[in-house]
């Protein structure tokens, strides 16, 4: 299962706390049905035009109060500086709230996962509207339509923000966006040093691992798999978990002068701990052998309320994917 040795003991003890933090709680950045082989494909141009995140016909048709002049005449600018003159754009039709997290089933989409807790711990349940988009029928043109209503790529995650009037989509670029309109939740560290490690292992989540998320993909109502998953043993899977261990190691053993004493990779939660958190879901499952410092940082992971929120949130949903219910 690779990871390093020690730990394995431990795993099946937070596999069973992911279900406890439920109860207490009550690939690209983006998913399009889970493959995270598309993050590396070009955006969808719409229409030739520069996309400014204007939601759908199709969904609520609450606008919100002052949105109309300002966003019709943002984008007629934005799309005559891109396309030549054209019509003034139609006022949007937006989702109530200033802002709105479109994501995808709760049980599958781990891109949409650390959107959304970031934005979950830094705004908190009242601070945003969510929307969630069935990911079942990945792939079809209808699906992608219907993701395309709200994301300019057709895929999940995409935050709207209804008094700038834009969309942003890939999951860390959410992060960092939700990082600056709330400066008080300290998403990543004080100091510039270990904010730049803290940055890069993110982006290293938010790009790689390809084999492992291939090989393990993301569903949070299995309680955990036989040991010795086939997943576990195809090539390139241990490799993966040994250098996310490594990572997980780096941060927790940083010094830093704001460094906290919480269990996170860099003391307090940050983005960082965002981006792996369908990692630490992904073992809590499939009970990989983990070192010991692996071991605790997962447990950590698992207590979240938040987190678990989620999960009961998953375990009601109705629909499947069966390729992901092995």
């Amino acid at each position: 299962g690779g990871g390093g040795g020690g730990g394995g003991g431990g795993a099946g003890c937070w596999a069973a706390t992911i279900a406890a933090g439920a109860a207490a709680g009550g690939a690209s950045g983006s998913d399009p049905g889970l493959a995270h082989n598309f993050h590396h494909s070009a955006a969808m141009a719409v229409a030739g035009t520069v996309f400014v995140g204007l939601m759908g016909r199709s969904i609520l048709r609450r606008r919100v109060k002052g949105l109309r002049r300002k966003t019709a005449s943002a984008a007629t600018a934005m799309a005559d500086g891109a396309a030549g003159a054209r019509a003034p754009a139609a006022a949007p039709a937006v989702l109530p709230g200033r802002l709105t997290l479109v994501v995808g089933n709760k049980a599958y989409s781990s891109w949409s996962l650390r959107a959304w807790l970031a934005l979950r711990i830094a705004a908190g349940r009242e601070g945003f509207v969510e929307h969630v988009v069935a990911l079942a029928g990945a792939g079809s043109d209808a699906q992608r339509a219907e993701l395309l209503k709200f994301s300019p790529t057709g895929k999940v995650p995409a935050l709207f923000d209804a008094e700038a009037g834009f969309t942003i989509w890939e999951s860390l670029a959410i992060c960092e966006y939700i990082a600056d309109l709330f400066p008080e939740a300290k998403l990543w560290p004080s100091d510039p040093a270990v904010r730049g490690l803290a940055r890069a292992v993110s982006s290293e989540m938010h790009s790689g691992f390809a084999k492992l998320r291939e090989a393990l993909p993301m569903n949070v109502r299995r309680e955990g798999v036989p040991v010795n998953f086939v997943g576990l043993r195809k090539p390139g899977v241990g490799e993966d978990i040994a250098r996310i261990c490594e990572i997980w190691r780096t941060c927790l053993e940083c010094e830093y002068s704001g460094r906290g004493k919480g269990p996170f990779l860099f003391g307090h939660f940050t983005i960082a701990d965002a981006m792996f958190a369908p990692v630490v879901s992904r073992f809590a499952t499939y009970q990989p052998s983990l070192p010991k410092h692996a071991d605790r940082y997962c447990a950590a992971i698992c207590r979240m309320p938040e987190l678990g929120e989620w999960v009961q949130e998953a375990r009601l949903e109705k629909a499947k994917i069966d390729q992901y219910e092995f």
